[in-house]
């Protein structure tokens, strides 16, 4: 079957009911693809109580870019099975709404939303952060503005320049370092489909109750 001019090789219905999901959020399934629709506030409690209950969480997203490599490729859909996914666009959103699911602005979440109020989640938690990617000046740079503007956050991380072969020698060193710093939420960010499939390589590994991509 054909979406977009992209054929896949399962059978898409146009729109499924909402669903309740073991996050806690809702899935909304449409066209063949899924989505846990949440505002900024829902995203925050669900990673609040997972964490507390020490049950992991693993945070996908969907724009118009990962829709197209998500139905070009069945391994894609793969890695985003049993992940919990925000919706990281208003395309995704209109999608959604032309299906008639009542969704509005406020369930489209860009980690330009999402990331100083996870900051200020895990500072007035205890929590301490863990970020994978970048090279490592830019991403020093980064830690200084998020220590600038959410003071006494815990952040460390490593750059995202290593063999990421899966179970290989410099991934399993990097997962070490993940666990090592005790961290509660981790951030992989390598560009698709890199992140989502060391993610699916290593997720089991990792200790940290909530892992999402950026």
């Amino acid at each position: 079957m054909y979406f977009a001019g992209i054929q896949t090789d399962e059978c898409l219905t146009l729109r499924e009911p909402m669903q309740s999901s073991k996050s806690g959020l809702p899935v909304q399934k449409l066209l063949g693809f899924f989505t846990h629709p949440g505002t900024l506030e829902d995203y925050l409690g669900m990673m609040k109580a997972r964490i507390e209950k020490r049950e992991p969480c693993t945070i996908f997203y969907h724009n118009l870019h990962s829709l197209y490599v998500y139905f070009r490729s069945s391994v894609m859909r793969k890695y985003y099975k049993d992940t919990t996914v925000l919706i990281d666009g208003m395309p995704v959103v209109w999608l959604y709404k032309l299906a008639g699911v009542k969704l509005t602005r406020d369930h489209r979440i860009t980690y330009i939303d999402f990331l100083m109020p996870m900051m200020e989640l895990a500072r007035d938690n205890g929590w301490s952060v863990y970020q994978v990617g970048q090279s490592a000046d830019i991403q020093s740079r980064a830690f200084e503005k998020i220590r600038a503007t959410v003071p006494g956050v815990e952040i460390d991380g490593h750059h995202g320049y290593f063999d990421k072969e899966a179970q290989g020698k410099e991934s399993l060193d990097v997962v070490k370092a993940i666990n090592d710093s005790g961290a509660e939420i981790v951030l992989v960010g390598f560009g698709s489909p890199v992140q989502e499939e060391w993610l699916h390589a290593h997720r089991n590994q990792i200790n940290a109750s909530a892992v999402l991509i950026c």
